[in-house]
């Protein structure tokens, strides 16, 4: 039997899988992420979290997103294993943790969970880049917050329903020519001040999701840029609200970022080994 926890940040749902002294291979990990999170079949949800021990930190987090690809960091998802790894005793209420993207520092408030987002290069950022799409062009920012990310504004490119985000999330994430490690798909909208709605493309999900924490920051570093946001950029997804806090440099080529949201436990489940 396999022992999972499901969390979810915002509705951005996760499997929880303990890997101490590497019991699962990562062959196994990316075949049991492609099983398990299928909706249909089996439990389902965006991806899996995998915890093991770590040389440089308390513990050390892995995502293996639902088609069976490794991501190098998720926000939604780091926010689920520190309270996770909090009420299972791995950690203290402040923590840090290993990711692919880098040191990870974690603190538990209650039923959300803040995590610093490290120190963000914004060197490669171009602002309202043009890209051929259809008979058309779409107008977008490319930044990496841990992963890759593309920020569209949606009213400039009069983008509406789900069903065209859907359309041009997997255009731009399957243009490899352009996007050599694909990306993530982010559509905004300015609300009010200091506040957007943010729809994301997953990448490895393939899919909208319900949430996406390092998207809730790419978009609101896009919005502070362009429309001169300050912090704390309260970010509406579809699930949910995250916070985000940003101090950028005296020359706007790095930003500090920290985001804060819910994380919550949604069950305890065990499943038949593959």
């Amino acid at each position: 039997m396999i022992e999972f926890t499901k969390m979810n940040g915002n509705g951005n749902n996760f499997l929880v899988l303990e890997n101490f002294k590497r019991a699962y291979t990562n062959e196994e990990l990316r075949n049991l992420a492609i099983q398990a999170c299928n909706t249909k079949f089996s439990i389902g949800a965006d991806g899996i979290l995998v915890i093991e021990e770590s040389e440089i930190a308390e513990f050390k987090m892995r995502l293996f997103n639902s088609n069976g690809t490794e991501g190098e960091m998720c926000g939604n998802g780091a926010r689920c294993i520190a309270k996770y790894a909090f009420y299972s005793g791995m950690a203290s209420e402040k923590m840090r943790f290993e990711t692919l993207a880098g040191i990870v520092e974690g603190q538990i408030l209650g039923n959300e969970v803040m995590i610093s987002m490290g120190r963000v290069d914004l060197s490669s950022l171009t602002l309202e880049n043009t890209i051929a799409y259809g008979d058309g062009i779409i107008q977008y920012t490319y930044l990496v917050v841990g992963v890759p990310h593309v920020v569209i504004i949606s009213e400039k490119n009069c983008v509406e329903s789900l069903e065209e985000m859907k359309r041009i999330g997997r255009y731009l994430d399957g243009n490899h020519e352009v996007f050599p490690e694909g990306t993530n798909v982010n559509f905004v909208q300015t609300l009010y001040d200091n506040m957007i709605q943010n729809t994301t493309y997953e990448r490895g999900v393939e899919d909208i999701t319900e949430s996406c924490g390092t998207g809730s920051c790419a978009s609101a570093v896009v919005a502070s840029m362009l429309w001169g946001m300050k912090s704390p950029v309260l970010v509406k997804n579809l699930g949910g609200d995250n916070k985000v806090w940003m101090k950028f440099d005296s020359d706007q080529k790095y930003c500090d970022i920290q985001l804060a949201g819910a994380a919550n436990f949604s069950a305890q489940i065990k499943m038949l080994d593959i």
